[in-house]
């Protein structure tokens, strides 16, 4: 165990790499953020967004500087490694040994603006994931609930990704940030990253049936693919009104499914036609495929998982998880009053990318800076809810799962949150 004193002397040890000369937040009038961080490593969601607020970011066409600045940082592994030493020394970032510290800037009050909680989690194959990988939001949450007790405050958050790895530790966390009065917002890059094409539901439309595709094999992967299809149907006639049940199907039971109706096959060829990454026979010789109506899919995809979720309003919408299939993803829908369904691409960057961030990091500014979250935070804690849920139905063989805890109404403003330019 690392004491306080040996932390602190060697995290400012070697100053390893020099950033531009910069004031501190306090002296700025700017923002001053907390970060509260599983790790801070190569590619993780932590340096990404944290080396955003550190040093800037592209945005709309150019180098934006945002009005927020890292003020405080706590890492709980490695938090000596070189990397961290780099961004401490170059860039003044101060690292504490306690969240409680972090919050208070090693002071007796609390010295920043907002708190951003930043875990990486679910992002390797099911079959290699492990519990160490099931981050601690809610641990972190708990003592930053008690530090805002004890100030009497209530600073806005953000959580990475989701709230938390578990539904009924998500909905604590909501519900205590509404009775506190803390903005709230989670969520990945995926419902705010670039559409091919531009497109997004048009906000009031009733919706038919949905689906959404991923070729990815992670609960990651299929968080981020209902959390951007979420997006988009939080938009339909009525507002979000919850789900009243769910169904996981694994293998030939989703082909099954599909012949029997139970999700569109016509919505899954439309939202393929929106695919740039075909697997499959594709790569052997460049040919175009018909995936859906050639017959092929049963054959090139490996473990197929459906997920089928009924809505309170009557909307079926389905997560369809092809690895083998397709690379990206996709989404389609058919909308009331429109003959061909509305299909579109969630740009995913293919490595480390600054301007992919940067629509996520820019809405978490917008949050710090003005006090109201962009994006709701209903939306997170509904999809982790479908998740737990159809693991559940997983567990059963795919029978369905009533879900009465997940029906919660909300609304979400007209204007679209996605990145344009």
């Amino acid at each position: 165990m690392i004491s306080r004193r040996n932390f602190l002397g060697t995290a400012s040890a070697v100053p390893l790499l020099k950033g531009p000369p910069r004031l501190r937040a306090e002296d700025t009038g700017e923002k001053g953020i907390a970060i509260i961080a599983t790790e801070w490593a190569f590619e993780s969601l932590a340096q990404q967004v944290g080396d955003a607020f550190l040093m800037g970011y592209p945005y709309e066409g150019k180098w934006h500087q945002p009005r927020a600045r890292v003020r405080s940082v706590y890492v709980e592994r490695d938090p000596t490694s070189a990397l961290i030493r780099q961004r401490s020394d170059g860039f003044g970032m101060v690292l504490y040994p306690t969240i409680a510290e972090t919050l208070r800037c090693g002071k007796s009050s609390i010295g920043v603006d907002a708190v951003l909680v930043l875990a990486d989690s679910g992002s390797k194959p099911r079959s290699t994931q492990s519990d160490r990988e099931r981050c601690d939001r809610y641990r972190y949450f708990q003592q930053i609930v008690k530090i805002f007790r004890e100030e009497q405050t209530a600073l806005p958050l953000y959580f990475s990704h989701f709230l938390s790895d578990y539904f009924k530790e998500s909905e604590i966390i909501l519900s205590t940030s509404q009775k506190i009065g803390s903005p709230l917002m989670t969520g990945s890059t995926t419902p705010l990253t670039w559409r091919m094409p531009e497109c997004d539901l048009p906000y009031g439309r009733a919706v038919k049936e949905a689906v959404v595709v991923t070729g990815r094999d992670s609960e990651a992967a299929e968080f981020e693919a209902l959390e951007a299809m979420q997006g988009m149907l939080e938009r339909r006639r009525g507002g979000e009104t919850g789900v009243r049940s769910v169904r996981l199907l694994k293998g030939d039971q989703v082909w099954q499914a599909a012949s029997e109706r139970r999700w569109s096959q016509t919505l899954l060829e439309a939202a393929l036609s929106r695919s740039d990454k075909l697997l499959g026979i594709t790569l052997k010789d460049a040919r175009p495929q018909d995936l859906v109506n050639s017959g092929v899919l049963p054959g090139i995809v490996d473990h197929p998982r459906a997920c089928i979720i009924e809505y309170v309003d009557g909307l079926r919408a389905t997560l369809l998880q092809l690895r083998g299939a397709i690379g990206d993803l996709v989404f389609s829908a058919r909308l009331a009053g429109r003959t061909n369904p509305l299909a579109t691409q969630f740009l995913t960057a293919p490595m480390i990318s600054g301007s992919h961030s940067s629509c996520l990091v820019t809405k978490i500014e917008a949050m710090v800076t003005t006090g109201v979250s962009p994006c709701p935070a209903e939306r997170g804690w509904l999809v982790r809810g479908v998740l737990e849920k159809s693991e559940e139905s997983g567990v059963r063989r795919g029978e369905m799962v009533r879900t009465p805890e997940l029906k919660r109404t909300y609304r979400v403003p007209k204007q679209s949150q996605y990145i344009r330019s």
